[in-house]
């Protein structure tokens, strides 16, 4: 993508994505002798080996649990990356000032962009299959009664380039119109493919 910057790249695995991960992780270990700049991939929490193997009825229940006490798992994640991000930059052969892209692809695409709102170390934010603006996009509790998709965007996008790779030519003219609904400043950081 050409978001990537020179600095690191962290990849954001969600549930989706994991099998093909899986089974691609030797070719990728041999591939990554190869890349120009430390990469890391992150499987937070209920992703991947970690994923709770829970019936249908028990997950909901989960789900409701967390609510209650005023939680999601998604908020879970996002504070799984933030942890992530901290701990990589403790790493000797990591440079803590170093610049910062996150990658990720539909649902994870969406924790990247929030996890900008608590860290300013992510310089960009690679969205691939991003979904239609108005689609459900993540179990974060009550974040659409206080603010919506744009605003985030223009919020993040203040100190974070962000760029979206839409999963169809409709998506990609559904996110250019809400992108131009935003302030010009606001809109600068944000490319759509």
């Amino acid at each position: 993508p050409k978001g990537v910057s020179e600095g690191l790249t962290l990849w954001l695995l969600d549930q989706p994505d994991w099998p093909s991960f899986s089974l691609q992780w030797d070719a990728l270990n041999r591939g990554v002798e190869t890349l120009q700049t430390p990469h890391a991939w992150l499987t937070p929490r209920d992703v991947g080996p970690e994923r709770w193997e829970l019936e249908p009825r028990r997950r909901t229940h989960v789900r409701r649990s967390l609510a209650l006490l005023g939680s999601a798992i998604d908020s879970g994640k996002v504070y799984d990356t933030v942890c992530a991000i901290e701990a990589l930059s403790t790493l000797r052969e990591i440079d803590p000032d170093e610049p910062i892209t996150v990658l990720g692809r539909g649902a994870a695409g969406f924790l990247g962009l929030f996890t900008a709102l608590y860290t300013d170390r992510i310089q960009s934010i690679v969205w691939e299959d991003a979904p239609t603006p108005g689609t459900a996009l993540g179990h974060i509790l009550n974040w659409r009664r206080e603010t919506s998709i744009g605003e985030l965007m223009a919020t993040v996008g203040h100190r974070s380039a962000i760029e979206l790779i839409a999963s169809s030519p409709e998506t990609k003219d559904a996110w250019e119109s809400l992108v131009q609904g935003l302030n010009p400043s606001e809109g600068d950081a944000i490319t759509i493919h």
